[in-house]
């Protein structure tokens, strides 16, 4: 009987945890707000956040996540949560690690990187 009732407490604790309700925290974990994209950024039906901190995205239809930090919508790019200043969403890439580019223009921890000169 004993058993019996275990298996049904155990079959109604699994039932009850479905995966989009699910919370688990774990020490040092990332806040997360609504729907968990990745690397940290999540989104409710109003908004788009890093690490449970409100971003403020210039075009949300577009929003992407890249990698390595990274994500873009179709006008401007974000580095951890930040706007990276003066890079172009429509052409931003994630290339590896810390760093992305644009057409114009490349970025290392969301800083854009001076040109380096030719030696004469």
């Amino acid at each position: 009987m004993k058993k019996y009732l275990l298996l049904l407490f155990f079959a109604a604790l699994m039932a009850s945890c479905g995966k989009e309700e699910q919370k688990v925290k774990a020490y040092g974990a990332p806040k997360m707000v609504g729907k968990a994209l990745a690397d940290g950024y999540s989104c409710d039906s109003t908004h788009y956040y890093y690490n449970g901190d409100t971003i403020e995205v210039a075009q949300p239809s577009t929003f992407k996540v890249l990698g390595g930090g990274y994500a873009k919508d179709g006008y401007s790019a974000y580095y951890k949560g930040k706007e990276v200043q003066g890079a172009q969403g429509a052409s931003f890439r994630w290339v590896a690690g810390d760093t992305a580019a644009d057409v114009m223009d490349t970025y290392f921890k969301g800083e854009q990187q001076p040109l380096k000169s030719k030696k004469q």
